[in-house]
């Protein structure tokens, strides 16, 4: 069985390696890669399309939005999963609530839920990727 392909894009590389662990010892069955950066995780997906996307929505200068923008546009990405991360509210209000333009597949708050991660990673995926 091939193994789905995971593209993380995430500043932090503290973050990609807690994200990366929390795939392994969910049992997330996946290859999984990173790129600090929008523009580097895109010039990736288009050579070798992921199954999912992991999308920090706090990449600086609003670079998460142009690159949700940029994959649903893209003839190639538009079909790709996303999902979205994203720090809570101070207000304690939905950050989804003010969303605007294209949306993820689904969304977990940061800092990371381990459950809402595997839950949603698992969803998009399908449970045949997931160890038993």
């Amino acid at each position: 069985m091939n193994r789905k392909v995971v593209l993380c894009i995430e500043e932090s590389p503290e973050e990609i390696e807690l994200i990366r662990r929390i795939l392994d010892h969910g049992g997330v069955r996946c290859q999984f890669k990173a790129a600090l950066s929008a523009a580097d995780a895109l010039e990736a997906a288009r050579k070798q399309k992921p199954d999912l996307i992991l999308l920090d929505f706090h990449l600086r200068g609003g670079a998460a939005w142009e690159a949700m923008e940029q994959i649903r546009s893209d003839t190639q990405l538009w079909d790709v999963p996303v999902v979205g991360m994203m720090a809570r509210s101070f207000a304690g209000e939905d950050p989804r609530d003010r969303l605007e333009g294209p949306h993820a597949d689904a969304y977990v708050m940061k800092p990371v839920e381990v459950d809402a991660l595997l839950r949603a990673v698992t969803r998009v995926l399908g449970g045949e990727n997931r160890k038993k």
